[in-house]
């Protein structure tokens, strides 16, 4: 009952934050109300866009892995700001492309064979500190068992399970030579899609840095909505699992 109810808030909450993002547009770019920003979020973006020029395709290939390993750094924020840098043709395409590929297969493989060697006590016990508990490991494993080892594949483009379906993987010991082949292909369309949606807001670089700064309040608002429910919501999920096991 209690999970239900909190996956029932999950719609809520998304629905509030692009509610926010809408009505800041709305005020900012339709009536003209003037909204005191931060300018904390278009200096992320040039600040991001620094590191990663910075340090080059080598600094790809490593934000890649931990996104992977860590999804708290998630790929659909870093892979944009390599597009940006394509755009300015400070990056070739197709190579910052392909590490990013290379650092994500890195990744699934180390999940995959954590999941494979120590098995499913090991992630339901540790899990939670890489951002899964019991629950996200349910869905992913319901995913796999109906869909199969394709789900490597086309998991590898869906948000929600792109870092999680490397674990029924391991755990159902699926054919490496097929984990590898399914997480490249997989994870070479999803980061060639958000490379190149970066590229094209990179085309229109000052509008996007005029938008970013015009909503930043709005965006903070959806940003911290977001951590405190996820915070709110583990506590939540820790206690329900205590008190039905007790």
């Amino acid at each position: 009952m209690l999970v239900s109810t909190l996956d029932k808030i999950d719609y809520i909450l998304l629905g509030g934050i692009f509610g926010s993002l809408i009505i800041g547009t709305l005020l900012a770019y339709v009536f003209s109300v003037y909204v005191p920003g931060t300018g904390v979020f278009v200096g992320t973006i040039d600040f991001v866009k620094g590191v990663i020029e910075a340090i080059g395709y080598l600094g790809i290939f490593l934000l890649a892995l931990i996104e992977i390993v860590y999804p708290a750094i998630p790929g659909e924020l870093v892979l944009p700001f390599v597009g940006f840098l394509v755009a300015e043709n400070k990056l070739n395409f197709a190579i910052a492309i392909l590490v990013a590929t290379v650092g994500n297969v890195i990744g699934m493989f180390i999940i995959y064979l954590i999941s494979m060697k120590l098995g499913r006590p090991f992630i339901e016990r540790y899990g939670k500190y890489f951002l899964m508990d019991r629950r996200h490991l349910e869905m992913s494993e319901e995913l796999f068992n109906k869909y199969g080892d394709v789900t490597v594949l086309f998991g590898r483009m869906l948000p929600a399970y792109r870092e999680l379906v490397s674990v029924p993987a391991g755990l159902g010991k699926m054919r490496l030579a097929k984990f590898l082949i399914f997480t490249f292909i997989g994870s070479l369309i999803w980061d060639a899609a958000l490379v190149f949606m970066g590229m094209k807001l990179g085309e229109n670089y000052v509008l996007v840095k005029v938008w970013f700064d015009r909503l930043d309040l709005f965006i903070w608002i959806s940003v911290i909505l977001a951590v405190a429910w996820f915070i709110i919501k583990g506590r939540l999920r820790e206690k329900s699992v205590v008190t039905h096991s007790s």
